[in-house]
């Protein structure tokens, strides 16, 4: 199975950057957070307090979950080689949900918006049988994942949508989180799971988004 590598004709010149253990996108002056950075800086106590108690009970997680990390950044880079060289996709596990689509449009393609003052890498996107943008991001776990789980996904999808509106001007009608469930040990992937919001929703997590970018930066310098 093959897809064409059709990219938008767009560019950025930009600069990422490290600081306070952020990853930020410098463009004409302005830096911008990274949207994955800004979800984890404005996490709920709750959360960080759960995840400080589980580390706390099971320290060896730490490094399954810091070789996790790599797994994963590979994981990205294998598909991003896949799409952009039209390689054959029919032996990939998430195949099967690109499989519809004529065109790849965007791979690994970040948008910086300077008036939002956020910036991300979009994974994919891909342009239905109606004409409309379809938004792809995929992501690895070596943990059975629920539509429960994915929140803060969500919310990255919104974000997302909104740099698609801002800085490429095009409108995304569905976006969806592909999920690699794998073995820590083996690396074996055992099952790829969708988890879809429809332009309604999207709405709905974009403007969710936007209130902790809203919050991050009530909180954090001001750039």
């Amino acid at each position: 199975m093959h897809i064409p590598y059709t990219p938008f004709n767009f560019t950025q010149v930009y600069r990422r950057i490290e600081l306070n253990n952020l990853r930020w996108y410098e463009l004409n002056g302005i830096y911008c957070i990274s949207v994955t950075a800004l979800l984890k800086a404005t996490e709920s106590e709750y959360k960080k307090n759960t995840i400080a108690k589980y580390i706390q009970a099971n320290p060896e997680m730490l490094s399954i979950w810091k070789q996790a990390m790599i797994y994963g950044t590979e994981y990205h880079l294998a598909i991003e080689q896949a799409l952009k060289q039209e390689e054959d996709l029919s032996e990939l596990i998430f195949a099967k949900y690109l499989k519809p689509y004529k065109a790849i449009y965007a791979s690994e393609l970040s948008l910086v918006d300077p008036s939002a003052k956020i910036a991300g890498t979009i994974d994919c996107i891909v342009k239905n049988n109606e004409g409309k943008y379809v938004l792809f991001d995929f992501k690895t776990s070596i943990r059975p994942k629920e539509r429960k789980h994915c929140y803060d996904y969500f919310q990255q999808l919104g974000l997302y949508a909104y740099l698609c509106e801002s800085v490429l001007n095009i409108k995304i009608d569905r976006a969806s989180i592909l999920m690699l469930i794998y073995d820590a040990e083996s690396k074996k992937e055992l099952e790829c799971k969708e988890f879809t919001l429809n332009n309604k929703q999207l709405e709905k997590y974009k403007n969710k988004g936007l209130e902790r970018v809203d919050k991050f930066y009530y909180n954090f310098l001001d750039f």
